[in-house]
């Protein structure tokens, strides 16, 4: 289930124009709902691409390693992800689940739904400047890609794992602002 409330006037303790960005989409469009899950989904990885071709172990790996290691700060703590399951199915559409899938064919290395109950998130394998330490996927996009499926939205700044374009990382890193925007939006 998601819950959905009003972009906030004030945030005690933040700045405002900051948490407009992370939390109501404020660095690319008009100002949206704060979205955030009230339990913790369960996630699937498909291993296999939108064509068939099997996803190799590495990146499967990093991607599933990431985002379980960084689920439980996208919440402040409140919970992570229930559990972590791979297959050749999907499980988009279906209450409770959040499904990674790989597309041959976009031009991005991630793209997700912000905070959709049965969304998805999903990755470009075939773009070499995605690639970091063996895995065709840095970490870092995939912790990215998973705080959009926890509500967040783009913001301005490279030391953010939010930041609006390509990071120069590959390990997952939140900035302080980050954690603060976080812990307001999971309070």
């Amino acid at each position: 289930m998601i819950t959905v409330s009003t972009c906030p006037d004030t945030v005690p303790g933040l700045d405002l124009g900051f948490y407009r960005q992370i939390g109501c989409n404020a660095f690319d469009t008009p100002l949206q709902p704060v979205r955030r899950w009230a339990f913790a989904p369960k996630l699937y990885i498909r291993t296999v691409d939108d064509a068939g071709a099997a996803i190799d172990q590495v990146t499967l790996d990093t991607v599933a390693g990431a985002m379980g290691a960084t689920a439980a700060s996208w919440t402040a703590g409140k919970f992570g992800l229930a559990s972590i399951e791979r297959g050749t199915d999907t499980r988009e559409g279906q209450t409770g689940w959040i499904t990674v899938k790989w597309n041959t064919t976009t031009d991005r290395c991630g793209l997700a739904q912000v905070a959709v109950d049965g969304g998805w998130i999903q990755f470009s394998p075939q773009r070499t400047q995605c690639a970091c330490d063996g895995s065709k996927i840095f970490a870092r996009s995939a912790a990215h890609e998973l705080g959009h499926a926890f509500g967040y939205y783009h913001t301005d700044s490279i030391n953010d794992m939010m930041y609006g374009q390509a990071s120069l990382s590959c390990t997952p890193s939140f900035s302080a602002r980050e954690l603060q925007a976080v812990a307001y939006q999971y309070r």
